[in-house]
């Protein structure tokens, strides 16, 4: 059983036997980008002090640990291999690279279960969201317009016109999209994840320059302490168009902001950083 299958089943464990609560499933979302460690995942969900939920998060902690020393062993199968197919594709499934079999790529047990969870818990903002996630993702629009109008019933934010967007997105309806788009836009008095979904959504339009302001306005609203989301994803954006000298310089914002927002000046995350930033300068 791969180590995303026995991530979600206990993510699913956590969420209904440990009693998370929106902030708790914001923690999880950390886990399924493969970016967060125990600890900045304590971090995000102050609530996760039970011994119920650390056993969790620690066995979570630990399945991540192995599915990167998977992808290591898998990559040197594949170069010993001179390219083997299924070490490649053993490789491609431990790295969460996309999947072009609808049937194996499709989210409809993740849809069914979140759906379960979201009738029986229906003010939970957070696990709806993801339900929406999905279901956009499937193209099942129809479905994912009904559950919006249920966020519209909690949700005065950014979020309602934001997943609009996305619906008008994916059904191939341009004008009704860049409509949505210049209503996010405009929006008063949100938090700094309203800019961040901006540059998000403006890189994958491969719109890099306003993205990057976007990432940028992220991180100067966003209280201490401040993540490293924007200087990330401006070093990645850097990397993709060639601009070796502006990805160094995002890295460095990342590692400053590790030591001086989170305190951290050594270990795995902050080495890595180093290392991108070494081999940027080769």
């Amino acid at each position: 059983i791969s180590a995303p299958i026995i991530f979600a089943t206990l993510a699913a464990i956590v969420v209904e036997k440990a009693g998370f609560s929106n902030i708790g499933l914001e923690g999880l979302m950390m886990f399924s980008a493969l970016a967060g460690s125990l600890g900045s995942v304590q971090a995000a969900c102050p609530e996760a002090d039970t011994s119920v939920q650390r056993e969790m998060l620690i066995e979570i902690s630990k399945l991540l640990k192995e599915a990167k020393e998977a992808r290591n062993a898998l990559k040197e199968a594949v170069e010993k291999t001179g390219g083997e197919s299924d070490a490649v594709s053993e490789l491609a499934n431990a790295w969460g690279s996309y999947i072009p079999d609808w049937n194996v790529r499709n989210h409809h047990a993740l849809i069914d279960w979140f759906g379960d969870f979201c009738r029986r818990n229906p003010d939970n903002r957070c696990a709806l969201m993801w339900l929406l996630d999905n279901l956009i993702d499937d193209r099942r629009l129809a479905e994912a317009k009904e559950w919006l109008a249920k966020l519209e019933g909690m949700d005065r934010t950014f979020r309602v016109p934001m997943y609009r967007y996305l619906i008008a997105l994916a059904a191939g309806e341009k004008e009704e999209a860049e409509a949505k788009l210049r209503e996010l836009e405009s929006m008063e008095n949100q938090e700094w994840c309203w800019a961040v979904t901006l540059g998000d959504i403006y890189t994958l339009r491969q719109e890099y320059d306003k993205a990057i302001g976007w990432y940028r306005k992220a991180q100067e609203m966003q209280p201490s302490p401040k993540y490293v989301d924007s200087a990330a994803s401006i070093a990645h954006i850097s990397e993709i168009r060639g601009d070796k000298a502006g990805a160094i310089a995002a890295y460095r914002e990342n590692l400053r902001l590790l030591e001086e927002e989170w305190g951290i000046v050594s270990g795995e995350e902050y080495e890595a950083v180093e290392k991108a930033i070494h081999e940027l300068q080769l």
